[in-house]
């Protein structure tokens, strides 16, 4: 478990002493992973490509970077270098499917499709905890029993035999204007509240100010041009709710479109800001 000053915040296991064995890297057109490092809530992007499923996730980042492991190999110190440090509050963290891993990378067999995605970042300021990430959708929806989906982003969901219904199941994905959205969903609503606890690094203030975390300043910052935003949180019933919702139903709308046509718009982001016509214009922890 990964050490931070008093308190504990992550999960991040590493392989013990025999799970250093490689497995061979698939080519891209056979059933695989895929393993994504990046620095900076997804800024700069250092590896993204397949592996073989059936290995670790550590053996599988040893495949692809030159990592470095302390505590008799519990800890993941360095990847490629680059080092975590407590005492400058910056480490590598480990999501996947985009929802922060609750079992340690040494004990997470990757499956076909699954997506491991490291990131090197600050985590202190406030931004402890960033329990979900936009960055790989359509995950982790494709892996739930039943989602509720908003149009225009249901379609793809379906696309890949995902069950798709209404109601307020632990798997969500809403599309609506700000002021809407607080009123019919009491999980967005209480992120949308308080959107440091709910570990957001975009949102819309209730006066229709959208604003990202700022990772270099610390606090959150207005885009002036922005009308909506792409982000992601937990539930309360242990599920994700991806969110897509702006100033307006049309700036949503304009938004989740985007999404649709173009789903690596959110690839390796923690949250994306779009303006009014749908273009993304900002990204959340970046600068």
């Amino acid at each position: 478990m990964r050490r931070f000053p008093g308190i504990l915040v992550l999960v991040v296991l590493v392989a013990a002493c025999g799970e250093h064995r490689l497995v061979p890297t698939p080519a891209p057109a056979r059933p695989h992973a895929t393993i994504v490092v990046t620095v900076g809530y997804g800024g700069r992007l250092t590896h993204a490509g397949p592996v073989a499923p059936g290995q670790s996730v550590i053996a599988a980042l040893e495949g692809v970077a030159t990592v470095d492991t302390t505590y008799g190999g519990q800890f993941v110190q360095a990847i490629d270098g680059l080092q975590g440090s407590a005492g400058d509050e910056r480490d590598w963290l480990f999501f996947l499917n985009g929802i922060e891993s609750a079992v340690g990378a040494a004990d997470v067999r990757l499956r076909a499709g699954d997506q491991a995605w490291w990131d090197y970042r600050d985590w202190g300021g406030g931004k402890l905890h960033v329990p979900v990430v936009v960055g790989a959708w359509p995950e982790p929806f494709t892996r739930a029993t039943g989602v509720a989906v908003d149009p225009p982003l249901d379609g793809a969901l379906r696309r890949l035999h995902v069950s798709v219904g209404a109601g307020s199941p632990p798997f969500r994905v809403l599309v609506g204007a700000d002021r809407d959205l607080r009123v019919r969903d009491d999980g967005w609503r209480r992120a949308a509240d308080d959107p440091a606890a709910a570990g957001l690094t975009a949102w819309i203030d209730t006066d229709g100010t959208v604003r990202v975390w700022s990772a270099s300043r610390h606090l959150g910052v207005a885009v002036p041009t922005g009308a909506a935003v792409a982000v992601a949180t937990s539930t309360a019933a242990g599920g994700a709710l991806l969110v897509v919702t702006g100033v307006s139903s049309r700036a949503a709308r304009a938004a989740a479109t985007t999404i649709a046509a173009d789903p690596a718009v959110l690839a390796h982001r923690y949250s994306v800001v779009f303006d009014a016509a749908g273009a993304a214009i900002a990204y959340g922890g970046v600068g």
